[in-house]
């Protein structure tokens, strides 16, 4: 019969269809699906005219680098200042944003309760939870490198590695029951200060003394020196001694992988200068005497009963990366930081004023001289859209700390203040000979 056709005919070409769009949707679905799961559905190049960053919390947002400025990081403000002398790891966050791993959606009920055991120091048999984890990873991490002899000592861990100082230098002047002189050689980190200063005056008080009883001394050593990159050696004899160690890795330290394994009894480490990512916020510190170490983490726990657990996960994929991945961020790190140094000695081979007082590819230049006030080098940058850190910050007047781990784009700015400060100066001093010559 002509345009009749049979039901069951009809009902077979429907399942035919209706499995076909149910296929089709599926397949979409998985590869939908993958694409959420790895992170590519988020993940871009370099956005915002590769001036700046954004991320997935403000995806419609930049976050624009050095003067750039606008909803794309499209323009230009005249009346900023670029810090070429800061301790943000700008060039960090290029490796990351350019290597693909997959990100990690945490849970909304995450660990959402109290963890203490994560306030408690950590011996080297501790393996389970999240916490036994990352002691895990952290002292494989550092077995791998040979930077540190983790063995027999107990992690504590804290919202970076200012805070756990902070405690460390608290729990020296509770035990004294008097005030601990915090003491550290020039040129120092301009940060320690501040850390004893949150210890409370009752407990700890900084000073500059190079003469003082020993019985009344802590002393911190930042090996290598921030800002000189230089392995120093305590000035006091004193058991109140701390190494940090934040930047004794391969790439930092300009020992390259042949780093010397250090064995101190009290150390500590930091995320931000081991990868860089300084807004987590989370340090470690290791001690030999477990005593000290209770005592130091139960201060911490007082403060803020322990680390948050959802930094702690994000804190093991990035150490459990950095373990898996070969060297390839140190060797990515030490090649540019290589580069960047033969640039700068080029740069400075030009000129009189400046001299390199720090160590080839370490995190920062020190730059020294002792022409000018601080105050003519100030407002020499100034002129120029720039500032930095100088050296009264860190105990030495009239030199200049250069962040070596700027942003690639911003890289060749840093460069060209230093060449136009040293060209300024010059001048400035042969005006004054003119002058001088002609009275």
């Amino acid at each position: 019969m002509l345009g009749y056709t049979h039901p069951r005919t009809e009902c077979l070409r429907f399942n035919v269809v209706f499995f076909g769009v149910f296929f089709t949707f599926t397949v979409v679905l998985v590869l939908v699906t993958f694409v959420v799961i790895n992170g590519l559905a988020f993940k871009a190049p370099l956005a915002c005219n590769d001036r700046g960053y954004s991320y997935p919390d403000s995806p419609n947002e930049c976050l624009c680098l050095g003067c750039w400025t606008g909803s794309q990081c499209e323009l230009v403000n005249p009346n900023c200042y670029i810090n070429i002398g800061s301790g943000q790891p700008y060039l960090f966050r290029e490796y990351w944003n350019q290597i693909n791993i997959p990100d990690t959606d945490i849970p909304i009920d995450y660990r959402m309760l109290y963890e203490f055991n994560l306030a408690s120091p950590m011996n080297s048999e501790l393996t389970a939870g999240l916490g036994g984890k990352l002691n895990q990873m952290i002292r494989s991490l550092h077995k791998k490198f040979r930077n540190f002899n983790p063995d027999g000592k107990y992690l504590v861990i804290g919202t970076g590695a200012s805070q756990i100082t902070g405690a460390l230098y608290r729990v020296w002047g509770e035990i004294a029951e008097k005030p601990i002189y915090a003491f550290s050689q020039t040129p120092f980190y301009y940060h320690l200060p501040p850390r004893c200063i949150s210890a409370g005056s009752y407990y700890c008080r900084w000073t500059q003394n190079y003469t003082m009883d020993v019985s009344e001394i802590s002393e911190t050593v930042i090996i290598p020196n921030n800002p000189t990159g230089k392995i120093d050696k305590p000035h006091y004899n004193t058991t109140r001694l701390l190494e940090d160690l934040v930047y004794y890795w391969p790439h930092l330290s300009g020992l390259g992988y042949n780093i010397p394994t250090r064995d101190p009894a009290i150390s500590e480490f930091s995320l931000t200068k081991l990868s860089g990512h300084a807004g987590i916020r989370f340090g470690w510190m290791f001690f030999s005497d477990q005593a000290l170490a209770r005592l130091v983490s139960r201060k911490l726990t007082d403060d803020q009963m322990h680390t948050s657990t959802a930094n702690l996960y994000h804190v093991l994929r990035i150490i459990t990366e950095l373990y898996g991945n070969g060297n390839a961020f140190f060797d990515w790190t030490l090649q540019i930081l290589d580069r960047r140094y033969t640039q700068l000695v080029a740069v400075l081979s030009e000129q009189s004023v400046f001299t390199l007082g720090s160590v080839r590819g370490t995190a920062y230049a020190w730059l020294e001289q002792s022409q000018f006030s601080e105050g003519e080098i100030v407002d020499v940058f100034s002129e120029l859209g720039a500032t930095a850190l100088f050296g009264s910050e860190f105990g030495v007047p009239g030199c200049v700390r250069i962040n070596m781990l700027e942003a690639e784009i911003l890289f060749p700015f840093v460069l060209e203040t230093i060449k136009n400060a040293a060209e300024k100066l010059e001048g400035k001093t042969r005006a004054e000979i003119v002058l001088e010559q002609s009275e």
